[in-house]
């Protein structure tokens, strides 16, 4: 099965995340510290909430999408049309690893009640259902609970980084470039992540160990049909 992580990629920050992506470091959030205010919400007994609740503060979680070219994921996670997705061949994913496909559901079926930890971060209201999201679930630290923490997942492997081509189609590109710093920084910062595949391409030739090579593209939206396609990167 082929994940998907949207990422930003619009200042030396950003690039240092997607190295780390592609490093197969992840960062495993809590409940309370995701961008959707229902996270972990759900109807229980008064008697049952704080305990439910020191549950899910144990638990972190990573979260991909299972399609590269959802619009609105770009537009939410990957700052508009200055973002890389990176993608996971997860066929070597481990049994101990929790994982989960998301549950959408409509108001009144995501608040019903369970002491399944899981089953509660693992729902949504519907009208995320765009997001296409599946998650990974990580023990925290019990002393340490609440925290997020960063873990190196071995058997993840990266087969591939996507990339957008702004204004790719327009004849005066370089004009729309040439006035436009955001782009100019874009292209900066892309560079230096195609750079760091190369690096890891060029290792893969000479050691037969590596995970695989990475191939690059760019996205490309077709102007009279709007049909995106991706074009390797030679």
């Amino acid at each position: 099965m082929k994940l998907y992580k949207y990422r930003p990629l619009a200042s030396c920050k950003n690039v240092e995340r997607v190295e780390e992506l592609i490093d197969g470091k992840l960062y495993f959030s809590t409940f309370d510290r995701m961008n959707d205010p229902m996270e972990g919400i759900l109807r229980a007994h008064p008697d049952k909430i704080e305990e439910i609740y020191n549950e899910k503060r144990k638990i972190g979680i990573f979260s991909f999408s299972k399609s590269n070219a959802i619009e609105l994921m770009r537009a939410h996670y990957a700052n508009g049309f200055k973002w890389c997705v990176i993608e996971f061949d997860t066929e070597d994913m481990k049994t101990d690893i929790k994982k989960y496909d998301m549950d959408y559901r409509k108001w009144g079926d995501l608040l019903e009640s369970t002491t399944d930890v899981y089953e509660i971060l693992s729902r949504k209201k519907y009208d995320r259902s765009y997001e296409q999201e599946y998650r990974l679930f990580t023990n925290l630290d019990p002393n340490e609970k609440g925290k997020e923490i960063w873990k190196h997942i071995h058997w993840l492997k990266v087969t591939a980084v996507y990339f957008w081509n702004p204004f790719g189609w327009s004849y005066n590109r370089r004009d729309i470039f040439s006035s436009n710093d955001n782009l100019k920084k874009y292209d900066r910062y892309k560079r230096i992540v195609l750079g760091y595949c190369e690096e890891i391409n060029n290792e893969c030739e000479r050691n037969s160990n590596c995970k695989g090579k990475i191939n690059c593209y760019n996205m490309v939206r077709n102007p009279e049909d709007n049909n995106i396609t991706f074009k390797l990167i030679e």
